[in-house]
């Protein structure tokens, strides 16, 4: 299987991904976190503009791979074209409590011999809800301060009120998906 960017860009294609950008450009480096489905998140700063990106990256499956490089394959697959129009709608967002989504795309990994699909978006400082309500629990004399909690929850109100007013509905939520911002 010849490794080029006409490859990538057709692989992306398939995927849905309606724009490629050069992968050489990113760094990507420390994990950040694990999500269930095997993806990882990762620190990815742009080496040319050096704006700091977080990376979700998803294994391409082997065997869409062989389809997508085949003669047969000349269309997205209905799942991909869902993936796709997700992405856009997730992608116009703009909201102070919302990870900003900004573009995707598919790069060839050598070491693991395999196909990436990557999703950059922005990279918050801060913690997970779960990893603080953690520390939290080892700690629980000290608890949360009624000013923190009230942020913490108008933040989120804040956040799902805009989806709604956008007819999105985050249907995964939960604690590891909360960062907390110090005020």
């Amino acid at each position: 299987m010849e490794l080029s960017k006409q490859n990538c860009t057709k692989v992306a294609f398939l995927l849905g991904i309606d724009e490629f950008k050069p992968p050489s450009c990113f760094e990507v480096c420390d994990l950040l976190g694990r999500g269930r489905t095997g993806s990882g998140v990762f620190k990815a700063p742009d080496q040319t503009s050096k704006q700091k990106y977080a990376a979700k990256i998803f294994q391409v499956q082997p065997k869409f791979v062989a389809h997508a490089l085949s003669s047969r394959a000349v269309q997205p697959s209905s799942v991909a074209l869902y993936h796709a129009r997700k992405f856009r709608a997730v992608r116009e967002l703009q909201h102070a409590n919302i990870v900003k989504y900004f573009f995707q795309d598919v790069s060839y990994a050598p070491a693991l011999k395999s196909y990436q699909k990557r999703i950059f978006m922005e990279c918050c400082n801060g913690d997970t809800l779960e990893r603080d309500m953690g520390n939290f629990y080892e700690n629980y004399k000290t608890g949360y301060k009624a000013p923190d909690v009230y942020h913490y929850f108008l933040g989120l109100l804040s956040g799902l009120d805009y989806l709604q007013h956008h007819h999105i509905v985050h249907r995964d939520l939960r604690p590891e998906k909360l960062i907390e911002y110090l005020y």
